[in-house]
């Protein structure tokens, strides 16, 4: 070996003696820890923006509950809305982007004030209040994580409770939401409406009629309940996108996953029959390299 080539690999601590040696140790590598993000709602939607030189972001989503219908006849007799879903999933992510967070609005019945409720945010949709003897409860509205138009993942808002005991609201979530006698939101299209309700659509839940509950949002929205049951709405679906991706209904008044060590306790997702503001959604995500 010539003298030059030697001291120049040794000046690189490429050899010592005649063993190869490593120049770096792994001590001089960055590194990169978790980020954890939460988003709770808020009424508007949330900008997400991914930390730099991430490329991985594990997502859980709880959407929102419906609230209950009343029938002020039987003392204000509660007809509990329908529990929201769930969703989890990976998503590859590009440092620096940005992506929206949507976390749904929970139902919202009229106990005081006997009015018509429009419909929430994420999607639920709207319940009429034709008197003050008989109050539709309001649809929960989905959560979602979406790139500009493009919804990546969503878990489904519960139906709203209609006025009559066989009238509670559809859990939302899954890949189909919990129907009643309307029909839950699937993966390519909303629910159909009872009687004076109107359908689902995309990320939409339906109106509810006379009496009826309004429908849940969703990747596609519950069907509005009408008058010819004075029946709930119907649950939205959820739609898990990216890898290791799962979506979940709720049971009844309680939400999927809420045993997770992720979930915030609070109420998030869980219908009600006592007052009336149902939870509303949440999300969580995780950025990892």
């Amino acid at each position: 070996m010539q003298w030059g080539l030697f001291m120049f690999r040794h000046s690189l601590g490429q050899i010592s003696g005649t063993r190869p040696v490593s120049y770096f140790s792994s001590e001089d590598l960055p590194v990169f820890p978790d980020v954890i993000q939460t988003y709770s709602y808020t009424g508007a939607n949330q900008n997400i923006l991914v930390p730099t030189n991430y490329s991985s972001c594990e997502y859980i989503l709880w959407g929102a509950a419906g609230s209950r219908g009343m029938d002020n006849v039987t003392h204000f007799a509660a007809y509990r809305g329908g529990a929201s879903g769930a969703t989890t999933g990976i998503l590859a992510v590009t440092g620096g982007e940005s992506l929206i967070a949507i976390v749904g609005q929970g139902g919202l019945s009229a106990n005081s004030s006997f009015t018509t409720r429009a419909g929430g945010y994420g999607g639920s949709g709207s319940c009429s209040m034709p008197t003050g003897n008989y109050i539709a409860g309001r649809g929960g509205g989905r959560s979602a994580i979406r790139r500009s138009s493009t919804e990546l993942a969503t878990a489904g808002g519960g139906g709203g409770g209609g006025v009559q005991l066989s009238s509670l609201g559809g859990v939302g979530g899954g890949t189909t939401g919990g129907s009643t006698a309307a029909g839950g939101g699937t993966q390519s299209a909303g629910g159909a409406a009872s009687s004076t309700g109107t359908d689902g659509s995309a990320f939409q839940g339906g109106n509810g009629g006379v009496y009826g509950g309004s429908g849940g949002g969703g990747f596609f929205g519950g069907g509005g309940g009408g008058n010819a049951n004075n029946n709930g709405g119907a649950g939205g679906s959820g739609f898990a996108g990216g890898t290791s991706a799962l979506t979940y209904q709720g049971t009844g008044a309680t939400p999927p996953l809420n045993t997770d060590p992720r979930y915030p306790g609070g109420g998030v997702g869980t219908s009600n029959d006592t007052n009336d503001q149902a939870g509303h959604g949440f999300i969580h995500l995780r950025f990892f390299v």
